[in-house]
C-alpha cells in the first residue's frame, strides 16, 4: 500500500459528502480536484480539494517494515462575494461531521482532526480553507 492509495481512498470518501451535487454520469461539477478539468459553477459555490504532500516515516524495523503516513487534505470552500458567512459555515459543518475526529476510512485511515481558518477574499469570491489531518499505517 502506498500514500497514493491513501489519497485515492480519501478522495472517494470526500465524494460521499452530504450535499455534493452529482450528475447522471457520476461527475461532481461543484468539486475541483488538482490537475483535473473544472469549470466554475454558475451559482458560484464549489470546493477545491487537494492533498498537501508529506513523506511516510518507517515505524518498524526490517525490510518489510510498515510506514506511517500523516497527510493533510486541503478543502477550500468557495462562495460568492456578498453571500454572507452562512453558506461557508454550513459547508464547513458538513465537512467536519463527515471527517469527524476518530473516524476510520476503509479501516486503516484515521481522521486526526478537521479545522478551518477565516475566509479570505479572492477576486469575486471568498475562500474558507479547511484542513483534514489524516494518519495511516502502510504495509510495505
Amino acid at each position: 500500500m502506498t500514500d497514493a492509495y491513501i489519497e485515492r481512498q480519501v478522495k472517494e470518501y470526500f465524494l460521499k459528502l452530504r450535499g455534493l451535487e452529482e450528475t447522471t454520469d457520476g461527475s461532481h461539477p461543484d468539486v475541483s480536484f488538482e490537475n483535473e478539468e473544472f469549470e466554475r459553477p454558475d451559482d458560484g459555490y464549489w470546493y477545491e480539494v487537494y492533498f498537501i504532500p508529506s513523506s511516510p516515516q518507517q515505524i518498524e524495523l526490517g525490510t518489510n517494515a510498515r510506514s506511517r503516513w500523516i497527510g493533510l487534505l486541503q478543502i477550500n470552500i468557495c462562495t460568492p462575494k456578498s453571500a454572507g458567512t452562512t453558506p461557508s459555515l454550513d459547508r464547513y459543518e458538513s465537512i467536519a461531521e463527515h471527517f469527524r475526529t476518530g473516524t476510520y476510512i476503509n479501516g486503516n485511515i484515521r481522521i486526526v482532526k478537521t479545522s478551518r481558518t477565516s475566509a479570505i477574499e479572492d477576486g469575486d469570491f471568498y475562500v474558507m480553507p479547511v484542513t483534514v489531518e489524516l494518519v495511516a499505517n502502510l504495509d510495505r
